[in-house]
């Protein structure tokens, strides 16, 4: 997966499974931090998503070098810019995010 991303911003993020708690939690976060950097990623941050209607989730973020993180790091505004250029129109003509926009990205820029 590494080598796939680029290498000027790549940034992986995915979905890992409902959060777990206790020392579960520590060695999750551990196991997932270790692949990843093994894999050559530099920065990396395992956290919960508080949001999730159903359960709390975990999520790991990864990036390439550390110099992509200034993506991730973006104000609201920036955000909101970013999407509107990369973010194609609907055929439908209905909103391609429903439940995420610029205030809300900045909201995972923390791990928690």
């Amino acid at each position: 997966i590494h080598d796939s991303l680029d290498e000027d911003g790549g940034i992986l993020v995915a979905h890992v499974g409902r959060a777990p708690t206790g020392r579960e939690l520590v060695d999750h976060a551990a196991h997932f931090k270790e692949i990843l950097e093994e894999t050559g990623f530099e920065s990396i941050h395992v956290f919960d998503d508080e949001k999730s209607i159903s359960s709390l989730l975990s999520y790991v973020v990864a990036f390439v070098d550390y110099d992509a993180r200034t993506y991730w790091y973006q104000s609201a505004a920036e955000i909101e810019l970013r999407l509107h250029q990369l973010i194609h129109e609907m055929r439908s003509n209905k909103p391609a995010l429903l439940y995420f926009d610029g205030p809300t990205m900045v909201s995972y820029q923390t791990p928690h």
